[in-house]
């Protein structure tokens, strides 16, 4: 398995990441390919051992700060609260945060998953194969974006299938102009693409796109419940 060499020094960046009874190396292979110049192993009492193992190895690499924190991987409060505390402790030292959920009970890999997304920090997570880490998979934050009323009739436009720009000036009763503008934020968002077609521009909706119209309908729904 080939690593990536990384200046960890260089990089201050805590990674606060969970510890299980089956801990197959997936901490180190996440700080060797990410870099890290702290981290913050989440453990139980039961998986102690092998958080003080993987505590060693750590150090062994590159001298990086480790703390050991136990809890009760099966209180979800507790785990979410932990992984908080270390995380505003660090932010106040000037760390980058990452969460690392990388093995553990159900209950802990739910905890740093929350945590990320209140805190809107990555998420690095580990593809194997046959028990192996071969690849890291960074998750970035996903940024809340606040849609104006056209720009939501757009995308809503864009439900069915690609448009061109003026089919959506002509759906939307918005001028030509307008219409532009709005596509050319919503790209740099990148909630949408274009391509041209002779001298068409044609407009299409992203996953992106679709998750933050899916995310707006869904609070505006909500508010009218209330």
């Amino acid at each position: 398995m080939h690593v990536r060499e990384v200046n960890m020094r260089k990089r201050k960046t805590v990674h606060i990441t969970t510890v299980g009874l089956r801990e197959i190396g997936r901490v180190a292979f996440a700080i060797s390919h990410e870099g890290a110049s702290a981290i913050v192993l989440i453990c139980t009492p039961e998986s102690a051992e092998h958080a003080d193992r993987v505590s060693r190895e750590i150090k062994s690499m590159g001298g990086q700060q480790v703390e050991i924190v136990r809890v009760d991987g099966w209180h979800y409060d507790e785990v979410l609260a932990a992984a908080l505390r270390y995380a505003v402790r660090y932010q106040k030292k000037g760390f980058s945060v990452v969460f690392n959920p990388s093995l553990g009970t159900r209950v802990m890999t739910s905890a740093l998953v929350m945590a990320a997304s209140l805190l809107e920090r990555p998420l690095l997570l580990i593809r194997e194969e046959q028990g192996k880490p071969q690849e890291t998979i960074r998750v970035e934050p996903y940024q809340r974006r606040r849609l104006s009323p056209q720009k939501t009739k757009i995308l809503r436009r864009l439900t069915n299938g690609p448009k061109s720009q003026k089919e959506l000036g002509t759906r939307s009763e918005l001028h030509a102009s307008t219409i532009s503008g709005h596509v050319k934020q919503l790209k740099e968002w990148g909630l949408v693409t274009t391509r041209r077609e002779n001298r068409r521009v044609i407009v299409k909706m992203t996953p992106l796109g679709e998750i933050v119209l899916l995310l707006s309908e869904f609070m505006r729904l909500s508010r009218r419940r209330k």
